[in-house]
């Protein structure tokens, strides 16, 4: 990668972007405008779903170009968008470095294996699938991910238990993987305006799967006695059966299912939430516990690496149950946390996207 007398050129290949929601559409954008305003030259290769409504093909999203292609098979969980990968096989010589994201989705392993430059890799690697399908997909995926391996010129993972775990699954991998943390916080925490609530607010926030045990949760906020309300942020296949279970536990109003929200209004819960919770089983980062503990959200979490990692980091306590716990102790720890005071925005760690830009583009240059 000889590009000393000009910008470097990156092809950012996702399955999911902006305006879509989710963790990878804001972990990918985050590295778009980050590397963009380190002077690097960033296009965006990305895909939807084919019955989405009318998208632009081709648009500027602030500094980043975004090239969408449309996922012809494979559904919202396994999507793919063939004429991506033929495009980037086309124009690959246009791009200094391909970086590519998420080991659980096809495009990756596909853009893998049809380019010639640098390629650097982001899994988000979660184990395993989280369904009996996803665990039989994984399967096949463990093969062609061998080959997305030995093509990668660095691979990213965003805290140390993930990389152990990827690297447990791929020892080849092991020395061109590293750990760059994502962004969490933002400067203007004290201008995000909380929502007017007379409650206290434990938010939960994130993808619907019976993994993040968002049941367990609900079971212990039905023990409580203090004035709250449960905020759940985000959609996926638990999301009925978790408005069923809050039913048939009498929580009623004391339960918001949000659904999907922006950005804006996400940051705006985690600036209300008293309490901000994830009991999940596995993460490979905890993006949004991470965000709300910058905002000053009390933490309640599962005891696993990944949280004892991020907290640690952030510097900030926290109640963590095992995940062997049932909602006694979950709720036995609510009320401890909801009878501490909120602590304000700021008072720990702050970490920014050009701090993960700085990072990543160090990353880059080492390889050539």
């Amino acid at each position: 990668m000889d590009h000393s007398n000009r910008r470097l050129r990156v092809c950012l290949v996702t399955p999911s972007f902006p305006p879509e929601l989710g963790g990878m559409a804001i972990l990918v954008e985050g590295v778009a405008r980050g590397l963009a305003a380190r002077g690097c030259e960033v296009v965006v290769a990305t895909q939807v779903l084919e019955h989405t409504p009318p998208f632009v093909p081709d648009e500027i999203w602030g500094s980043v170009r975004v090239k969408r292609f449309a996922a012809t098979f494979g559904g919202r969980r396994f999507a793919f968008a063939p004429d991506l990968v033929s495009w980037l096989r086309r124009h690959q010589d246009e791009f200094d470095v391909i970086h590519a994201f998420s080991f659980h989705a096809p495009v990756a392993l596909a853009a893998s294996l049809r380019t010639r430059q640098p390629f650097f890799f982001t899994p988000t690697y979660h184990g395993g699938g989280h369904t009996p399908l996803a665990s039989a997909v994984h399967v096949i995926y463990g093969r062609v991910a061998r080959r997305l391996v030995s093509r990668s010129a660095g691979i990213f993972c965003a805290s140390s238990a993930e990389r152990d775990a990827f690297v447990k699954a791929y020892p080849k991998s092991r020395y061109v993987t590293s750990v760059i943390l994502l962004a969490f916080g933002q400067s203007d925490q004290f201008a995000i305006e909380p929502f007017p609530m007379e409650e206290r607010v434990i938010l939960s926030a994130g993808r619907l799967d019976s993994y993040k045990r968002n049941d367990v949760l609900l079971d212990a906020a039905a023990l409580l006695n203090e004035p709250f309300v449960v905020v759940i942020c985000g959609s996926g296949p638990d999301k009925e059966r978790l408005m069923r279970h809050a039913a048939d536990l009498g929580l009623g109003n004391k339960v918001r299912f949000e659904g999907f929200v922006s950005d804006a209004d996400l940051a705006r819960w985690q600036r209300t939430a008293h309490v901000a919770a994830s009991l999940s089983l596995h993460e490979s980062f905890g993006l949004s516990l991470a965000e709300s503990a910058a905002a000053g959200a009390n933490i309640l979490a599962s005891d696993i690496p990944v949280h004892r990692e991020i907290l640690g980091e952030l510097g900030v306590p926290a109640e963590l149950v095992p995940i062997t716990s049932g909602h006694e102790a979950v709720a036995q720890s609510l009320r401890a946390l909801l009878a501490m005071p909120r602590r304000s925005p700021g008072e720990n760690r702050q970490r920014s996207w050009d701090d993960v830009a700085v990072e990543t583009i160090a990353a880059y240059q080492r390889a050539q």
